[in-house]
């Protein structure tokens, strides 16, 4: 597995995913974050404000789930 181990929940569904996946299997919601700037990428469930990586501003869940929707 990826990045810690078990279930989580899904931001966008609140089904219960396993750690490795990077999209929702039930409604399609991102589970892996990129940043912009580096490409640097995190799950989710971090909710980090900043890139781990470079410091640039991560995108907020609202604009990760619209951007699912559209």
């Amino acid at each position: 597995m990826g990045e810690g181990t078990g279930p989580f929940r899904c931001p966008g569904c609140q089904t219960a995913t396993l750690s490795d996946l990077d999209w929702c299997p039930k409604c399609g919601s991102q589970l892996r974050i990129e940043c912009s700037k580096c490409g640097g990428t995190w799950r989710y469930f971090y909710n980090y404000q900043f890139c781990p990586t470079c410091g640039t501003p991560a995108p907020s869940q609202t604009k990760r789930k619209s951007a699912v929707a559209s």
